[in-house]
C-alpha cells in the first residue's frame, strides 16, 4: 500500500511538495516541544530547509548543532534531500 502510494506521488510529480509538506510538519516532533513553541516558520526551498526562530539565544544553540539536526531530518525523510539548514 505505501509503495503504490508513493508510485502515485511520483506518477503526478508531487512527491517533491509531499516530503517538503512531510519535513515541514514533522519539524515540531524531531526538535521538540520547547523548540516547536519559538519556532515561527519553516520552509524549504532550493534543497535548503529555512526556519525563523523567534528566540536569538536558541538560534545559537541550533547554529551549534546544524549538522545533527541536518542529518535528523534526512534521516526522517529517508534520504538525502536537504542540503542545508538556515536558522533566521
Amino acid at each position: 500500500m505505501k509503495e503504490a502510494v508513493y508510485d502515485l506521488l511520483n506518477t503526478y510529480r508531487i512527491k517533491n511538495k509531499y516530503d517538503e509538506a512531510h519535513i515541514v510538519q514533522a519539524w515540531g516532533d524531531l526538535m521538540g516541544e520547547e523548540v516547536a513553541k519559538r519556532t515561527e516558520d519553516v520552509y524549504i526551498k532550493d534543497h535548503a530547509i529555512f526556519i525563523k526562530v523567534s528566540s536569538p539565544p536558541l538560534r545559537n544553540e541550533l547554529l551549534m548543532q546544524k549538522t545533527d539536526i541536518l542529518r535528523r531530518l534526512n534521516q526522517n525523510l529517508g534520504k538525502e534531500k536537504l542540503k542545508e539548514v538556515i536558522f533566521r
